[in-house]
């Protein structure tokens, strides 16, 4: 990126316009447009010619017709503003965003580096909703919840994070239920008891989804009840669950539930979390 700061001010300008396209494009708005295409060029080094609307693409409209009669021949008058057909403006506006989502994501740094999810632009935070299935961010103006989003997105981080061993690489995999087995880990004399039943587990979250219309949760809650339900989910039905993926939904699942205190449902599925918590701790 040669430029930045002009990319970044420049992403946020055509993410206003990209979802505030008026139902008639003039020929002000796409000066607007091709304004913004200029400077995303000039700070990427980036030719982006190709999503320019092409000057025969901007017309006058007509005014007014007059039918021809034996008095004179018809004719129409036509306005002094050009204007851009709606659909054909939106295509390009797309087919940019959907660029410039290729463009950001290949330079995006991997690896084990922290990233900065506010410095992320909201093209780049669309993709990575996309790609970790998060819902629940959309405004109706076409806009995004950013806070969704990254809430999410470090849910998740804290979740792989517990997966990743602090001294040595060792991995405990989990063929179909395992109840009560002794695993050794670590050293030679060392030994860990893990009572995980994927299958009970999985009764007691498809329970939560039977009763999520009952419960009296917030709108957020319910997100955040959704976003854990999806994410354990893919854990229970693998041969090698991620336990401390699982153990992480389910302590998120519970810390929900138990402000629904007057609700009797509630409090039993906080206790039948509590009993799995418990068994994946010891």
């Amino acid at each position: 990126m040669q430029d930045e700061k002009a990319w970044r001010i420049a992403i946020s300008q055509f993410n206003a316009l990209r979802s505030n396209i008026p139902s008639s494009v003039s020929e002000d708005v796409v000066s607007e447009y091709h304004n913004i295409l200029e400077t995303l060029q000039s700070a990427s080094g980036e030719d982006l010619s190709s999503f320019r609307v092409p000057q025969d693409q901007i017309e006058p409209r007509v005014a007014s017709f007059r039918m021809g009669s034996r008095r004179g021949p018809g004719g129409s008058t036509y306005t002094r503003q050009k204007y851009c057909d709606t659909d054909f403006f939106t295509r390009k506006v797309t087919a940019l965003s959907s660029y410039l989502s290729t463009l950001e994501n290949s330079s995006q740094t991997t690896g084990d580096k922290v990233v900065d999810y506010w410095k992320l632009t909201n093209i780049q935070l669309e993709e990575l909703a996309t790609k970790y299935n998060i819902g629940g961010y959309a405004y109706q103006n076409g806009g995004i919840d950013r806070t969704v989003i990254i809430r999410e997105l470090l849910r998740r981080d804290r979740a792989l994070e517990l997966t990743r061993p602090s001294i040595a690489d060792h991995s405990i995999h989990v063929g179909g239920n395992m109840t009560g087995s002794v695993i050794q880990h670590g050293t030679n004399r060392s030994h860990a008891t893990v009572n995980f039943n994927a299958g009970e587990v999985h009764e007691t979250v498809e329970q939560i989804k039977a009763a999520l219309d009952d419960l009296p949760l917030s709108t957020e809650a319910r997100a955040e009840l959704e976003s854990d339900i999806q994410t354990i989910e893919p854990q229970l039905s693998s041969s090698r669950p991620k336990l401390a993926i699982v153990s992480e939904c389910l302590r998120s699942m519970r810390t929900i539930l138990e402000e629904l205190t007057a609700h009797t449902g509630a409090v039993l599925l906080v206790h039948e979390l509590g009993k799995h918590i418990a068994n994946l701790a010891h």
